[in-house]
C-alpha cells in the first residue's frame, strides 16, 4: 500500500475536548481539499484510500498521519468506519504539515451478540462509506485499498465496500486482512526504508520481538486470532518457516496457542492486565516513546537522586584543566603492546577464567614489591587485593568493616566519591576542616560517636593540596589505636612529588594493623585501565580476597598480567620518572602564566595558591564572598574547565578553583589562562 494515501481511520483519542469542533463531513473533506489546492493541489496524482479501523488502539490515528506525511501524502481522512452515529467530523488539524480530517466519536452503545446491533451498524457502515467514497470521487481520488477486520463481520464489511468501488468505478488496489496490515505496519517499523538492502541479515529475530510486543502492546488482543503463517510470510517477503518457527516460539511462551483446526490466537488473559500493559506500553510501533498517559517512568531512591544532584556533575568537561584527565601521549604504547601481544600469543585457557581471588598473584607481587620500596609500606603480596576502581575499594572496606550507623569522618572538602559511597552504604558521615596540616584529629565530643573508618589523604590532600605533618600523623595512629577506628589512607598520586623524595605511607608507620592502604594506577598510566588496589592487614587478607571474588569478580588477566610484566621489567618506574619531569613542567608553566595574567590578584592576596609542588593540580584559594560556581560556569562557556572547589565541600564551604594541568602542553598554558583571568579578575573587582 504504497504512494500517495488518504487513510480513513477511527481516532477515539480527539472525541473528547473536540466535540464542539464538530461539522459535518462534506464540509469537513472540503475545507481539507481548500487547503490542498491552495498549497498547489494534487497535480494529477492519484491518491489512495485506506480504511483502517482503529477503535482498539487511537494513539495509532496520530501515528498513521505522520507517517503519511513522512510519505508524501497530501490528505489523511480519519473515520470511524463501522462505528454508528458518526457524523461529528472535526474539519482540519495539522500534524506535521499533513492536513486531515478527524472524527468525534461518541461512547458506542453495541451490546455484543446483538444480531439488531450488528445490521444497524453495518447499515450506518455501508451509509458512511457510500458517502466518504462518493465524495472523495468527486474530487479525483480514484484508487482504494481496504484494510477489513478478519471476521464474518469484517468480510461482510468488505464485500459492501467492493461493491460500492465497483458502482462508483474506483479502483480497488487491493484488500488485507486487519490483523496482518496490522502486524505489517509494526514490523515494517523495525525495518527503516523499504528497500532490501535496508532489512536485517537475519529478520526472524527481528519479527519475533515485533510480534511479541504486539501482543503485549494490545496491537493483537488477547482472543484475536492471528495471520496464518502463510499470509504473513507473503507480506513480510520471508520464508514461511521462519514464521512458523516465530509462532512455534511464541506458543511455547504461553503467548500464542493454537486452535483445533481453525487457527493460532492470541492467548486470554486476565483483562485488567491485558489492558494494563496496553496502556502503559508505547504506542508507535518497536520504537516509539512512551506513550502520552502511559506507563509512569521508574524513579531514582534517594541515594540515586543524591547521586543525579552532586553538583559536581553541573561543572565536569573534558577541557583543559579539568580533573582527571592525562596526557596520554607520554604513555609508552609501544612496550605495552608488546607485552600485550606477548601474553595473547603464550595465553592458554587459563586466560580466559575469571582469575584468582584478590587478582593475579604475579601482579600482587609486583605491587607489593613496588609500594615497599617507593612508599615504605608495609605489606606481602597476599594482603594486596585487585579492584576496579578507589570507590570499590571503598565499597569493599564498608561492607566487610562497617554496619549501617557506623561513623565515618570525611577530610573537607574531600574527594566527592568517597563520602557518596561511604554514606551509601549507610554510615554517618561527619567532616572536620582540614589545616595547612591536614585533617585534625578530633576532640572529645565533637563526633557524636568516635569514628569507625576515617578517609584521609595524608600525602597530598585532596583538592587543598596539604601534606599531613609528623605529629598529626602520629597524633592519628595513637587515635585509631585508642578508639578503634580504621584509617583509610587514599595515596592517589604521591608518586608526582617535583621537590624531595615522596613521602613515606601512614601505613608504613605502623604495625598495628590500623591503616588500610589505598592505591591506584588510573592516575599515573592511563584512567581506561580500571585497576587500582587496597592493602589490607595480614589476617583479612583472605576474606577480602574472597569477597572481592564473589562481588566484583576479577579482572582481566591478561591485562593483570601485562602490568606486572610491566612494573617487573622496570617500565613503570621508568614512566613515572619521565611524566613526573614533564608535569613538573607543567606546574611551572602554569605558575608563570597565573603571575603574568593575575599577578596583582595574587600578590594583595585575593587569590591564594594552595598546596606544594606536588600532584597533578593546583587549587587557587578565593575570598569566601566570590561565587566560584559562577566563576566556573562563565569559564566553561570559554572551553577551560575549572572545578569550583566548594563541590567538594562536605561541611563549611570554602571558594576556590581547581586547576588541573597533566592534561594540558606547556604551550598551552599561557593561552588557556589568558582565557578565564578576565572573568576571574571581574570576580574579584569588588574584594
Amino acid at each position: 500500500m504504497s504512494g500517495r494515501s488518504v487513510v480513513i481511520g477511527s481516532s477515539a483519542a480527539l472525541s473528547g475536548p473536540l466535540a464542539a469542533l464538530g461539522q459535518d463531513l462534506k464540509l469537513g473533506i472540503d475545507a481539507a481539499m481548500a487547503q490542498i489546492n491552495a498549497r498547489g493541489g494534487v497535480q494529477g496524482r492519484s491518491l489512495q484510500l485506506q480504511m483502517v479501523d482503529d477503535a482498539y488502539q487511537p494513539n495509532r490515528t496520530l501515528d498513521n498521519v505522520r507517517k503519511m506525511a513522512a510519505e508524501g501524502a497530501v490528505l489523511a481522512l480519519l473515520s470511524c468506519v463501522g462505528t454508528p452515529n458518526n457524523t461529528a467530523i472535526l474539519p482540519v488539524i495539522e500534524d506535521n504539515g499533513l492536513p486531515y480530517v478527524a472524527p468525534l466519536t461518541g461512547a458506542s452503545s453495541l451490546r455484543k451478540g446483538s444480531s439488531r446491533n450488528l445490521f444497524h451498524v453495518r447499515a450506518s457502515y455501508e451509509a458512511e462509506l457510500r458517502k466518504i467514497v462518493s465524495h472523495l470521487a468527486t474530487l479525483g481520488i480514484n484508487k482504494i485499498s481496504v484494510v477489513y477486520q478478519d471476521s464474518a463481520f469484517g468480510k461482510a464489511n468488505l464485500e459492501t465496500c467492493l461493491q460500492i468501488a465497483r458502482e462508483l468505478q474506483v479502483e480497488v488496489l487491493g484488500s488485507l486482512p486487519m490483523q496482518i496490515a496490522a502486524l505489517h505496519e509494526w514490523l515494517q517499523q523495525a525495518w527503516p526504508g523499504s528497500g532490501e538492502a535496508s532489512r536485517p541479515a537475519q529478520p526472524g529475530a527481528l519479527i519475533l520481538q515485533g510480534v511479541r510486543r504486539a501482543v503485549l502492546e494490545g496491537v493483537l488482543r488477547p482472543g484475536e486470532r492471528v495471520p496464518s503463517s502463510r499470509e504473513l510470510a507473503r507480506e513480510l517477503g520471508v520464508a514461511r518457516n521462519t514464521v512458523v518457527a516465530i509462532y512455534d516460539q511464541l506458543k511455547s511462551e504461553g503467548m500464542l496457542v493454537a486452535g483445533h483446526g481453525s487457527g493460532t490466537f492470541v492467548c486470554r488473559v486476565d483483562e485488567a492486565l491485558a489492558q494494563a500493559t496496553a496502556e502503559s506500553a508505547p504506542s508507535g510501533g518497536p520504537r516509539s516513546g512512551v506513550a502520552e498517559g502511559g506507563a509512569r517512568p521508574l524513579s531514582l531512591s534517594r541515594r540515586g537522586l543524591s547521586y543525579q544532584r552532586h553538583p559536581v556533575h553541573q561543572f565536569w568537561r573534558p577541557q583543559p584543566f579539568c580533573s582527571g584527565q592525562l596526557d596520554l601521549n607520554l604513555f609508552p604504547l609501544s612496550i605495552w603492546n608488546r607485552l600485550q601481544r606477548k601474553h595473547l600469543s603464550q595465553g592458554d585457557a587459563s586466560c580466559l577464567e575469571q582469575g584468582e581471588p584478590g587478582g593475579a598473584m604475579a601482579l600482587r607481587r609486583a605491587i607489593a614489591d613496588h609500594i615497599r620500596t617507593t612508599r615504605g609500606v608495609r605489606c606481602q603480596p597476599e594482603q594486596v587485593i585487585l579492584t576496579d576502581g578507589t570507590v570499590e575499594s571503598l565499597e569493599l572496606v564498608a561492607r566487610l568493616l562497617t554496619d549501617p550507623g557506623d561513623v565515618a569522618l570525611m577530610e573537607n572538602p574531600c574527594y566527592w566519591g568517597a563520602s557518596h559511597v561511604l554514606g551509601d552504604h549507610g554510615l554517618r558521615t561527619c567532616s572536620l576542616d582540614v589545616d595547612a596540616e591536614g585533617l585534625p584529629v578530633p576532640q572529645p565530643g565533637q563526633l557524636p560517636a568516635p569514628p569507625r573508618l576515617v578517609y584521609l589523604t595524608p600525602s597530598h590532600q585532596f583538592p587543598m593540596g596539604h601534606v599531613m605533618s609528623l605529629a598529626r600523623r602520629l597524633a592519628w595512629l595513637r587515635y585509631a589505636e585508642a578508639h578503634d577506628a580504621i584509617l583509610l589512607e587514599d595515596d592517589y598520586d604521591s608518586e608526582f612529588r617535583y621537590v624531595g623524595k615522596p613521602f613515606p605511607s601512614l601505613q608504613g608507620m605502623q604495625d598495628t594493623g590500623r591503616v588500610i592502604y589505598l592505591g591506584t594506577f588510573s592516575k599515573t598510566l592511563y584512567p581506561g585501565i580500571r585497576m587500582a588496589y587496597l592493602v589490607v592487614p595480614e589476617p583479612l587478607a583472605q576474606v577480602f580476597a574472597t569477597a572481592s571474588s564473589d562481588f566484583y569478580r576479577d579482572g582481566d588477566v591478561v591485562q593483570q598480567r601485562v602490568l606486572a610484566d610491566f612494573i617487573r621489567e622496570g617500565h613503570y618506574a621508568a614512566h613515572i620518572r619521565s611524566t613526573r619531569r614533564e608535569y613538573g613542567l607543567r606546574r611551572e608553566a602554569l605558575l608563570g602564566a597565573l603571575r603574568e595574567a593575575l599577578g596583582p590578584e595574587l600578590a594583595d592576596g585575593r587569590l591564594r595558591l594552595s598546596g606544594g609542588a606536588m600532584g597533578m593540580h593546583l587549587t587557587l584559594l578565593l575570598p569566601d564572598a566570590v561565587d566560584d560556581r559562577a566563576i566556573s560556569r562563565a569559564t566553561a562557556e570559554r572551553g577551560v574547565t575549572l572545578m569550583p572547589l566548594s563541590v567538594y565541600c562536605v561541611g563549611a564551604v570554602r571558594s576556590g578553583l581547581i586547576l588541573a594541568y597533566a592534561a594540558v602542553p606547556c604551550s598551552q598554558m599561557a593561552p588557556n589562562i589568558a582565557l578565564v583571568a578576565p572573568v576571574i579578575r571581574q570576580a574579584l573587582a569588588g574584594c
